[in-house]
């Protein structure tokens, strides 16, 4: 497998991912074809079934590129994780990750033993048994864990999540952060602010990458100068949202001139 990607992770090397939610291959392969060093396929919103999922990893690995598929998966879903990996993920984004133990239990549930817990069947990430034994001694190496901390009791325990051996990233969950702190989508409040800055440092004193959502383009720079380590930098239903609200604003002004 290829390590390059979970490598610039863990030597905390500019990394820029997107986000799909929009269940549909062609999305997927799209997305992949314009750069990203990898794409999220979120499977904890939205409502697309496993073989919709199977088709997008699909596009991902047919797209022009690098772009590794890393997909979006609650800890307590195991049996969906070792079935995503399977299919060629290239890691696992595990949301609401609040300990320590939490986020060992993560980095388990994508390593095979004795380093991990998953177990071992063929399928796309083995070339379907063409090059299973190859896959299996590799893998460990090449399967990114990325954890996401979302909820403030995550904010307080960001120092011993960020020390867990195997966790290769950490992401900010902003929205949900700020919803637990109970100042949802004022995204300038002190408490978001202090909170994130608390990660941030806490993943940077034990050596872990720390990432966001950033949609908003304009604010990239600025994000990446406050000291995150990488970004994912569009959300596809946000964006198409955003393209048709400002082509229909753009109409409008138009015909009332």
């Amino acid at each position: 497998m290829d390590e390059r990607l979970r490598a610039a992770f863990r030597a905390r090397e500019p990394v820029v991912g997107s986000w799909i939610l929009i269940g549909h291959p062609t999305i997927a392969e799209v997305t992949a074809g314009l750069g990203f060093d990898f794409v999220v396929l979120d499977t904890e919103h939205p409502s697309y079934s496993l073989e919709t999922l199977d088709t997008m990893i699909a596009g991902v690995a047919a797209a022009d590129g690098d772009a590794r598929p890393i997909v979006r998966v609650p800890l307590d879903e195991r049996n969906r994780i070792t079935r995503v990996l399977n299919m060629g993920a290239g890691g696992i984004l595990f949301p609401v990750i609040e300990t320590a133990e939490q986020a060992r239990e993560a980095a388990a549930a994508t390593a095979y033993p004795p380093e991990g817990t998953r177990t071992i069947a063929p399928g796309r990430g083995s070339n379907y048994l063409q090059n299973f034994e190859t896959y299996v001694e590799t893998a460990n190496d090449a399967i990114v864990t990325i954890v996401m901390i979302e909820t403030e009791q995550g904010v307080e325990n960001a120092a011993d999540i960020a020390a867990v051996d195997g966790v290769d990233a950490i992401l900010v969950g902003h929205e949900d952060l700020s919803a637990s702190l109970g100042v949802f989508a004022q995204w300038e409040h002190e408490r978001l602010q202090s909170a994130i800055d608390r990660v941030i440092g806490a993943a940077h004193d034990n050596g872990t990458a720390v990432g966001r959502v950033t949609p908003d383009s304009e604010a990239i720079t600025a994000t990446l100068d406050r000291g995150f380590d990488f970004l994912i930098t569009g959300v596809d239903l946000w964006q198409l949202t955003q393209m048709g609200q400002r082509a229909k604003a753009e109409f409008d002004a138009a015909v009332d001139r």
